[in-house]
């Protein structure tokens, strides 16, 4: 495996990989044993597996979720576009 695909691999999943760990973080820490009101539903006891899956499984948070890792591959996958332009330009130019 070059060089190359080895950073292309850890700027493609380094950060979601950091962010999740983070929200993991973040949920267990500020965890209380209730799970929050939302609209109409007040707050009620719940497991943090329980607080987890609503946070990320849910109908209202799971398309959020898909939108940002959609958005995050895209970026990426712009700036690799790029760069390989950049670096198929600069050997033409080499030869």
């Amino acid at each position: 495996m070059s060089k190359r695909w080895i950073i292309f691999t850890a700027l493609l999943l380094g950060p979601p990989l950091m962010w999740l760990a983070g929200v993991i973080l973040f949920v267990v820490r500020s965890y209380d044993g209730m799970c929050p009101g939302m609209m109409d539903v007040p707050a009620y006891p719940c497991s943090v597996w329980e607080l987890i899956a609503r946070n990320t499984l849910s109908p209202f948070s799971l398309p959020v979720h898909v939108c940002l890792c959609g958005g995050w591959f895209v970026l990426v996958g712009i700036g690799v576009g790029v760069y390989l332009l950049v670096i198929s330009s600069s050997h033409r130019d080499i030869q």
